[in-house]
């Protein structure tokens, strides 16, 4: 999982400048049709529209320990009335829940590609989405 330029400027000016990072209260994952990369935004990636019902699902981690915290957990996607607009490539953590909206903080791919035609279900399980610093 990589860290967008966001992130990584403001725990850089946190430590490094003692300027103030007002850590999300609540973090959310959005599945996107591209890599966002780590100059992508929540207005600038790729994401889903909100055709079959996809909206941002909140997340939330367990403590970190070894440089390392995953999802405490799962976190669920269901395509209600139509299929998503498009296949989920990737997915990112930001810090907004309405999409196209946000700072992106972390992304990565997934494992593989994924359409979700109407009732479909996908589902990141409990630990699945591991934020790993290295």
């Amino acid at each position: 999982m990589s860290k967008s330029n966001y992130l990584e400027d403001a725990i850089l000016d946190h430590v490094l400048k003692n300027t103030a990072f007002t850590q999300p209260t609540v973090l959310f994952v959005a599945l996107a049709s591209a890599d966002p990369t780590d100059a992508g935004t929540g207005a600038s990636m790729n994401e889903l529209t909100s055709a079959g019902g996809y909206a941002r699902q909140s997340i939330a981690f367990a403590v970190a320990s070894g440089g390392a915290a995953a999802n405490s957990a799962p976190v669920a996607y269901t395509a209600t009335g139509a299929a998503f607009s498009a296949v989920a490539t990737h997915f990112a953590v930001l810090d907004n829940a309405t999409i196209g909206a946000g700072n992106m903080l972390y992304f990565a791919a997934l494992t593989a590609s994924r359409t979700f035609n109407d009732g479909d279900t996908g589902t990141f399980a409990t630990g699945e989405l591991d934020l790993t610093e290295d």
